[in-house]
């Protein structure tokens, strides 16, 4: 009773202790007594007093540290935590959160543009040295703990509580401009029930669209009424607005009872994008051309192994795929019983996630050639020298992000005929239930964060979703202008890429300096009833760290090599990307802050 007293983090006195706390305490330590020395020959009875002194407190934690294999206190008695309805529950919810769009749009570019199969070699090899072991981390210390990620770091050690603060601050910032693009989904899902569809032919007296494509047009345009530059007067877009409204209502009713309530929608978001693929699978393989897509990326190109930049890509992208250092899989885990088996559920989400990245690769690719045979084909019939029209060039053209999805994606649809509408709808469903299931994750952190702050104890969890969800909406609203695409595109760059990259890497060393991988060993096999084996164990300690600090590393010097802050504008007169500077990193260094901001 003494030892709760004292451990449990409220400030009771001494002298307030009755004579029944007394004996009560006298009577608990009797018993430890008794239980330390079957557990440990080295003690006797008579060391252990029956007294509530200092020394007591020592032995019972040295109880505590040989039953657990860590210095994890014990704690006062506190109401129980909520948890998932079943296993399956808890896997789905992780899964959806891992699977997202970035799986879709940006899994098969990077094979595109690295030697096509030749870049799986280095996705595996990064999955298991770097991604693996981190998802590991996150997982047994929100379930051990039962905490969120902004107070289970403070637990582990006071002065790691910046890793917690960094993740629920980034994903608050991903959460409000991800759900933008879920927004344009939502957008090009409600148009995709007309026939014919609206971006399948350009408008009359159009000159721009004439000068690219009907699908182009629609999104530049029609969707984003983009503006030429972040130079340029802003123009506020009320459709993108209202639709962001009604993504948020959707997260925030979905969130609004904790995993009560996305618990259950999460068996629709982690389950409908595959019965998609798959319809899409089995349409794109039966195309025409798709096999010279598939050819594509499953050919290796060795000679691309021994670019750097291919092993960066690949690390990169196993990091951001797995969504880690969000701080979703700690908030989720921390909601698990601590006998679960999280060594093993680690292994399993990672491994479906990169499969999945594999598969909608499949299919992705098997649409990239059936396009690419459409336009050779009508290159063939355009002009009457064929030398000048070459198969592989379409092939190649590398084509990623919202480009692939809502330009090259929508202009292949728009070629299945008159059943292009419903794929259109399936296609648009798959990306919303996808962008939502990670958004519910991402949420998650930063809702479970605030909920376990103890001034916030007693605010019921409905009054706190509705207000985060109320100010993201508001933030929000920054994307619905006509420059609102470019400042995604910065957000993106510089909310998602170097902070994460540095909380993983403050990840790795806090458990292998500040905690110990021995301990952690041990939490783990109290757990699991499994202890990691030596592999594991040596990427923990040296092998992780080391790679995650090669990548950080290696994306700041990419940074200062660049030396400017770059965005891809539209240019309507000219109807292409093209990059441009928002400003001079080389500014700082000569001393002009305020021109470099």
């Amino acid at each position: 009773l003494l030892l709760n007293r004292l451990m449990s983090g409220k400030k009771h006195k001494l002298e307030s202790l009755t004579a029944d706390d007394v004996q009560a305490g006298q009577f608990e330590i009797a018993q430890e007594a008794t239980e330390l020395t079957a557990v440990d020959d080295t003690l006797t009875p008579g060391e252990v007093s029956t007294a509530p002194s200092v020394d007591n407190i020592a032995l019972l934690t040295k109880r505590e540290t040989h039953k657990t294999g860590s210095l994890k206190q014990p704690e006062a008695p506190v109401e129980s935590r909520e948890q998932w309805d079943n296993k399956y529950q808890y896997i789905l919810a992780c899964v959806a959160f891992a699977v997202g769009l970035g799986n879709v749009w940006r899994f098969p570019y990077l094979c595109q543009k690295n030697g096509g199969g030749a870049f799986m070699i280095p996705y595996v090899i990064m999955l298991v040295l770097e991604g693996i072991p981190l998802f590991i981390i996150e997982l047994a210390i929100g379930q051990r703990l039962r905490k969120g990620p902004l107070q289970v770091w403070w637990e582990l050690n006071p002065s790691l509580a910046g890793i917690g603060i960094a993740s629920f601050l980034v994903s608050f910032f991903c959460s409000v401009y991800y759900n933008t693009v879920v927004t344009w989904c939502l957008l090009y899902f409600a148009q995709s029930f007309n026939f014919p569809l609206p971006w399948s032919k350009c408008p009359e007296d159009t000159p721009e669209c004439q000068k690219s494509s009907s699908t182009s047009y629609y999104w530049y345009r029609e969707t984003l009424n983009i503006a030429d530059s972040l130079d340029s007067p802003a123009e506020f877009q009320w459709k993108i607005s209202l639709a962001l409204v009604v993504a948020w209502t959707v997260v925030c009713f979905a969130m609004i009872k904790g995993i009560k309530s996305s618990g259950k929608v999460i068996y629709v978001t982690a389950t409908l994008p595959y019965l998609v693929l798959t319809v899409f699978c089995v349409r794109g393989v039966t195309l025409p051309g798709s096999t010279s897509g598939l050819r594509t990326l499953l050919t290796p190109d060795l000679s691309h192994m021994l670019k750097a930049e291919v092993w960066l890509d690949a690390a990169t992208q196993i990091f951001f795929s797995l969504s880690l250092a969000f701080g979703g899989l700690i908030a989720m885990s921390s909601y698990m019983p601590e006998e679960n088996n999280c060594y093993k559920d680690a292994i399993v989400v990672a491994l479906i996630n990169c499969s999945t990245s594999v598969y909608a690769g499949i299919v992705v690719f098997a649409i990239i050639g059936f396009k690419a045979h459409k336009n050779y084909e009508d290159c063939l019939s355009s002009i009457s020298n064929s030398s000048h029209c070459d198969l592989n060039e379409f092939l190649t053209q590398s084509v990623g992000g919202t480009g692939l999805t809502f330009i090259t994606f929508t202009e292949a649809i728009d070629h299945f005929g008159v059943f292009s509408p419903v794929f259109a709808v399936l296609f648009f469903l798959m990306l919303m239930t996808l962008g939502f299931g990670s958004m519910f994750g991402t949420c998650q952190g930063v809702l479970t964060s605030i909920q376990d702050i103890p001034m916030f104890a007693n605010v019921r969890k409905e009054v706190i979703t509705a207000v985060v969800c109320t100010v993201s909406l508001i933030l929000a609203q920054l994307f619905a202008l006509t420059t609102g695409e470019y400042i995604l595109q910065i957000f993106d760059e510089w909310v998602a890429t170097i902070p994460l990259l540095l909380i993983a890497l403050a990840e790795f060393t806090a458990i292998s300096l500040f905690y110990g991988v021995s301990r952690f060993a041990d939490d783990i096999y109290l757990m699991c009833g499994v202890r990691p084996n030596i592999v594991m164990q040596c990427c923990w300690r040296a092998v992780s760290p080391v790679l995650m600090a090669f990548i950080f590393v290696s994306c700041l010097i990419s940074m200062i090599y660049t030396g400017d802050i770059l965005y891809k504008r539209y240019d309507s007169h000219l109807v292409s990307l093209h990059l441009r500077v928002l400003s001079h990193l080389n500014d700082l260094h000569r001393g002009h802050p305020l021109q470099a901001l």
